[in-house]
């Protein structure tokens, strides 16, 4: 087989023709041997004539691997250009007073590539406009937060045909495309990257390292006589729960003769926030909601605005840290379905009540109608260890002292209320759970001993959960705060002791030692039995949660298998105990 120059010279006598050697040396790079040589080897394989025309045989090969179409891939969220993802999809980011997927088409369009395939998911009716300015046609990955760039190609595996392959969040400077391909390549750039495990050869062959390499671009170009191989492995690969989250390129990793040849140009992909900034501070991208409210509540620029990082994709929230005038501060966006789960007004009314005490975070700016929250960074910090027993134990201490302010608000956490609300959340869908509905009656038959045991009704924070604590050193001193205060309201402080429980999955006999570390060692049969039912009611209302968050798109697994186990677990646990205590059957009264 012919090496790359060879075949690159090839082409460019194809496009340009033959004026001189040292024509073809300037053009391409080459050295003078270099384009002897390819020459000869041209000649010798009937390619080219004795006056460097293109023969028959040498247009056959262009012919067998003349460019057809484009797949390029849009579906996932860019999760390192957080926030900017949340008003706009990656390939949407602007550079220079366009955007990169129309960059990009424009380019196909120069080399006579009309049809282009984009397999779209995060916010993609913002792609829809395409369709008529381009003619493109739009393909929705439907799995797109689970599943990664593989799955989106293996939605159209069936157009790889001598097919161009693109993400949509680069940007190259020379288009890469062409009239003319010879053979199958992956573009890379010069520049070395730790996180890459390809590498380029001196002949520019393509192979894979198992240390840093040449940093990936992802274009890529897939001729005919390698196309049935690759779609073959993309059905096989996408079909594998174990490559649910990779990227296409594994299969090329899983087979190092598919492409051998490296392109190899200048281009710039757009990971970050900084990147973008890198190639042009200028970008409208960079003007995003988020940071207008940054820039407003700083009164600083947009370019003041840095070392912007996501730092947290919650169960109902995603933050980011940044900086402003060297001092770190966090600010986070509500979820997906977050305002039917959370009345924005009433967390601001928390924050309000809370404020004089010093147990939170620092709040300096909350939006009562989104939600959107700034918070002052808090530095050295760490979450508690839901398996160190000591740290619990201090982690209980802070949530007493103020259980011991007994602040009190004008809005319930009324956690039989909130079951009902998030079924009903549902839109008239069954559950997925079979035995639901004898489970929703069995839980709710608890509450009743609960209310007849509650000794309190105080503010409480609801979601007192080991990520929720921060420990932090200030003058030599070890402190707590605890912070996101959404779900809080009026609720029996029980409630909170069977919400750290049961966010830290807990086995049996743990959950017996919190409860005591709780209480001191003192806990009264009374209040184990309303914990046990605390922990019922609160494994169907956070399943009932997540079942509505399914509906939404977002999988939360194992965790949402063992919130609705909690609750018919701890009903059993609950129903024995009382038998064994009072000596009668539970039935739903006192």
């Amino acid at each position: 087989m012919m090496n790359v120059k060879t075949m690159n010279l090839l082409i460019y006598l194809k496009k340009i023709g033959y004026d001189s050697h040292r024509d073809c040396c300037n053009k391409l790079g080459y050295s003078i041997g270099t384009v002897n040589d390819s020459l000869f080897k041209l000649k010798e394989k009937r390619l080219i004539t004795d006056t460097y025309e293109i023969t028959s045989l040498g247009d056959e090969i262009f012919n067998e691997n003349k460019p057809n179409n484009a797949i390029i891939l849009a579906a996932g969220p860019g999760s390192g250009t957080f926030p900017l993802n949340s008003d706009i999809p990656k390939g949407l980011i602007e550079i220079n007073s366009e955007f990169l997927i129309e960059r990009l088409i424009r380019q196909l369009h120069e080399v006579e590539i009309t049809d282009i395939v984009i397999v779209v998911g995060h916010l993609k009716e913002k792609y829809e406009y395409l369709i008529d300015m381009f003619g493109v046609k739009l393909i929705v990955n439907r799995d797109y937060i689970e599943k990664n760039n593989l799955h989106s190609l293996s939605l159209v595996s069936k157009k790889i045909d001598n097919t161009y392959i693109i993400p949509c969040d680069v940007w190259c400077h020379v288009n890469p495309f062409s009239k003319y391909e010879v053979f199958s390549w992956y573009m890379v750039t010069k520049d070395i990257n730790k996180n890459s495990y390809v590498k380029v050869g001196k002949s520019e062959q393509l192979f894979f390292t198992k240390t840093e390499g040449n940093k990936m671009i992802g274009i890529s170009y897939i001729s005919r006589n390698i196309s049935t191989k690759v779609v073959t492995k993309l059905q096989d690969f996408s079909e594998n729960a174990n490559y649910a989250n990779s990227f296409w390129e594994e299969i090329l990793k899983s087979d190092d003769r598919l492409i051998t040849f490296a392109k190899v140009q200048e281009a710039y992909e757009f990971n970050t926030i900084e990147e973008i900034r890198e190639v042009n501070d200028s970008s409208k991208t960079l003007e995003s909601n988020s940071f207008k409210i940054i820039k407003d509540v700083f009164c600083c620029n947009y370019n003041d605005i840095l070392n912007v990082n996501p730092i947290k994709y919650g169960m109902t929230n995603r933050s980011f840290q940044f900086t402003v005038n060297e001092i770190k501060y966090i600010m986070r966006l509500p979820g997906e379905g977050t305002s039917k789960l959370i009345n924005r007004k009433q967390e601001n009314d928390v924050y309000q009540t809370i404020s004089k005490y010093n147990i939170s975070d620092e709040v300096l700016y909350f939006d009562p109608i989104t939600g959107i929250k700034i918070t002052k960074f808090i530095e050295n910090s760490s979450v508690c260890d839901s398996l160190d027993f000591e740290s619990v134990g201090k982690c209980f201490e802070s949530l007493k002292q103020f259980h011991s302010l007994k602040l009190t608000v004008e809005h319930e956490f009324d956690i039989i209320n909130k079951i009902e609300l998030y079924e009903g959340l549902w839109n008239g869908k069954e559950s997925n759970y079979k035995d639901y509905l004898s489970t929703k009656f069995n839980c709710l038959s608890l509450i009743s001993y609960c209310r007849s045991n509650q000794s309190d009704y105080i503010l409480c924070h609801i979601d007192s959960v080991p990520d929720n604590f921060l420990f932090y050193k200030e003058n030599n001193k070890t402190n707590i705060r605890l912070i996101d205060w959404e779900y809080a309201g009026m609720c029996d402080p029980k409630v909170d002791l069977a919400m750290f429980i049961i966010y830290s999955i807990y086995d049996a006999a743990n959950t017996e030692k919190i409860i005591d570390l709780f209480y001191d060692g003192e806990c009264t049969i009374e209040n184990r039995l309303c914990v046990y039912a605390y922990i019922s009611l609160a494994g169907l209302l956070w399943s009932n949660w997540c079942e509505y968050k399914l509906q939404l798109g977002v999988d939360f697994g194992e965790y949402s298998l063992s919130q609705y186990k909690y609750a018919k677990d701890y009903y059993k646990k609950f129903m024995v105990e009382y038998k064994e205590y009072y000596g009668l059957e539970w039935n739903g009264s006192l």
